[in-house]
């Protein structure tokens, strides 16, 4: 994941606070929760050029099975930042998508593996074309045990224009507290919604 993934999302007393997949684990029941998030990272982007991709940490081995053992779900969310990258495109995000979840599948063989768009907030208001590339991307793999998490305005819109002025404080690519329980619980939601589609 990228910033949304770790405690620090804003300034202040937030610092330590827990982060979006904490209450998506907690949605889930799930206690035993790793949370590995880089700030302005993504698909693309490297925080530029200060950290790595997604791919370029699964090829570090980061995830390896043998490593860390096999994981029981791993979820997967676009980001903001890859839209945020000068001169980046969807049709290229998309195009770095599909090795992503192909590495993460041999570092991952046995886990249920989910993804979703980018995140939208009240700064970059993320056009439906880049929503529609990560889902491109995810049709082409074709893996068997994965789901798509249509966090879209055109699909379950997690980050209505409504629910922008409750889950963020001002002009802020982070959300705030509030915010992260909402968009967590969301996820998590919508994970056990695709997941009883699909094996129910």
């Amino acid at each position: 994941w990228d910033s949304w993934g770790q405690g620090i999302l804003t300034s202040g007393t937030n610092q330590t606070k827990l982060a979006v997949p904490d209450y998506i684990c907690a949605q889930l029941g799930v206690a035993n929760m790793w949370s590995y998030s880089v700030g302005g990272t993504g698909f693309v982007a490297t925080n530029n050029g200060t950290a790595k991709t997604y791919l370029q940490r699964l090829q570090d081995g980061d995830f390896d099975s043998s490593r860390i053992g096999d994981l029981d779900a791993v979820f997967v969310s676009g980001t903001l930042n890859d839209y945020a990258v000068a001169g980046n495109t969807a049709a290229a995000t998309e195009a770095a998508i599909l090795p992503t979840m192909q590495a993460l599948r041999v570092a991952q063989p046995n886990a249920i593996i989910s993804l979703t768009g980018p995140e939208y907030t009240p700064v970059y208001n993320i056009p439906q074309s880049w929503f529609d590339a990560h889902q491109s991307a995810f049709d082409t793999w074709a893996d068997p045990h994965s789901v798509y998490l249509d966090n879209s305005q055109s699909g379950e819109n997690w980050s209505n224009s409504v629910m922008q002025s409750i889950m963020f404080t001002g002009s802020q690519n982070h959300v705030n507290d509030v915010g992260k329980v909402i968009y967590g619980v969301t996820a998590g939601q919508s994970f056990l919604s695709a997941l009883r589609g699909k094996y129910s």
